[in-house]
């Protein structure tokens, strides 16, 4: 557990050292939030009702380092999650904790115990002449363990990491009305109680369409609907999301 904490403390005080070290005009904090009537995230619905979701963003050079969350207006549903970026020209590198399992321990880190999950993402972000986005991801760490057997239907799971694979296909198009269209496909490489899969399966499915509603001239609302489905699960959702 305590060397736990020490590796946790290193990946958040390397990126702000390394970051009190550039020059001031070159360190960037941001912040924001969305306001969705939904929280679906790669094909899976986590909060069913308008959720929240504040975000806070620390950057110099290729470095980021920034917290992001959901939480539901009814009180029933909160994540708090915690990223260490770095990117480098069109290539983007992310460490992420996730903690989606509202009302557990936030503090309990052991293996077997946790409801804190790692994730390694790998990204390539093409250029303007072809703005199609790679993602490959796998969990790394945390609440995703490998499926021994079923027992009437349910899973059991073991206390080895199962290490679960997701890759995304995104792609951006602009329209003549100033419309933003990103296509996206991702799927599961691999059997995962995690993603909820048997084997490779495909999961998020779909597309957002995005545009910014001028209401004075000085000021516009960021506005986005997203048709998401569930090829495996035979889902499928609608949300609207607003940016302030």
């Amino acid at each position: 557990m305590k060397k736990l904490f020490i590796s946790l403390a290193i990946i958040l005080v390397f990126p702000l050292s390394f970051m009190a070290q550039e020059a001031e005009s070159s360190v960037e904090l941001d912040l924001g939030t969305d306001i969705v009537s939904s929280y679906v995230w790669r094909g899976l619905s986590f909060s069913s009702g308008l959720n929240l979701q504040p975000w806070l963003n620390l950057s110099a050079g290729g470095f980021s380092v920034g917290a992001w969350g959901s939480f539901s207006t009814t009180g029933d549903f909160l994540e708090p999650d915690f990223y260490l970026s770095y990117a480098a020209g069109s290539f983007a590198a992310t460490l992420t904790d996730f903690h989606g399992n509202s009302g557990a321990d936030f503090f309990n880190y052991k293996s077997d115990e946790t409801s804190h999950v790692g994730e390694l993402m790998l990204q390539y972000k093409g250029t303007e002449t072809f703005p199609l986005t790679v993602t490959a991801s796998a969990l790394v760490y945390g609440d995703d363990k490998k499926i021994l057997e079923y027992i009437d239907g349910e899973p059991v799971l073991g206390e080895d990491n199962n290490y679960s694979m997701y890759f995304e296909l995104a792609y951006t198009h602009a329209t003549k009305n100033d419309i933003t269209l990103d296509f996206f496909a991702g799927c599961v490489a691999n059997e995962s109680y995690f993603y909820g899969t048997d084997g490779f399966a495909l999961i998020n499915l779909g597309l957002k369409a995005s545009k910014e509603i001028k209401i004075t001239d000085n000021f516009s609302l960021p506005i986005n609907f997203s048709l998401i489905t569930n090829p495996d699960s035979k889902n499928v959702f609608y949300v609207i999301g607003i940016k302030l």
